[in-house]
């Protein structure tokens, strides 16, 4: 093998090595950003595209799809200082690539972190039960909130939607508590009211009740004479 034919072999491998970086092809539903010497050049739109070997370079691969942001679950403190855990879903389009690759270090952890900072000043102005209730009051709010900053970025916020929203854990514990002291209450006046009334027939088909009844009273009459001041002679 002479020199001059391994030369054309290397200077074949080169060429081809060249025009395959010079050919790109884009698929459906993806933009391709092209910077040349560090600097944004070009969109690349789908099809069959060109680019100048060793220029050129393909530094981000954008797509034009609809995304799905989850924004985790956070709890939210209201305006009458109640505890809730919400949680959203958010569906977005990249209309500008350039925005969205230069605009912000990653616009899907920046428009997920605002929608979570607007849903908490939101939440944070409304009484429990009003949060609680007004799941499309929240819902356009968010939406018109998160819209202007979106757009500065090259994104357009098509919706955003409320997935859960409820009382926190602590919250659910203490209303709970609150409602069996209220049961119990109600029942012991109910008890004591039927006492006054000389209900003696109900308590001895329930002797259990009674007894407890009986029992109660006996500690209020003597918390009241042990209170009771000493009577001068």
């Amino acid at each position: 093998m002479t020199g001059m034919t391994i030369f054309s072999i290397v200077f074949l491998i080169f060429v081809a090595v060249t025009v395959a970086n010079g050919v790109r092809i884009v698929p459906q539903g993806e933009e391709w950003i092209v910077q040349r010497l560090g600097k944004y050049h070009s969109t690349l739109l789908p099809g069959l595209r060109f680019i100048i070997p060793y220029i050129d370079i393909v530094s981000y691969k954008v797509t034009t799809k609809d995304i799905i942001l989850d924004v985790q679950e956070q709890e939210v403190i209201t305006r009458d200082n109640a505890v809730i855990v919400v949680n959203a879903i958010a569906f977005i389009k990249v209309t500008d690539p350039v925005k969205a690759v230069y605009g912000v270090q990653d616009y899907s952890e920046a428009i997920r972190n605002m929608i979570m900072t607007t849903l908490r000043s939101i939440v944070g102005e409304m009484e429990l039960d009003q949060a609680l209730s007004s799941r499309d009051t929240i819902k356009a709010r968010l939406k018109a909130g998160v819209a202007d900053e979106a757009l500065d970025w090259g994104l357009t916020v098509k919706s955003v939607e409320i997935q859960d929203i409820k009382p926190s854990q602590s919250m659910q514990r203490a209303s709970m508590g609150t409602l069996l002291y209220r049961r119990l209450s109600a029942n012991l006046l109910t008890s004591l009211t039927m006492i006054s009334a000389g209900s003696a027939q109900h308590f001895r088909s329930h002797p259990f009740l009674g007894d407890w009844v009986l029992a109660r009273r006996i500690d209020v009459k003597i918390m009241s004479w042990s209170t009771c001041s000493p009577v001068n002679p």
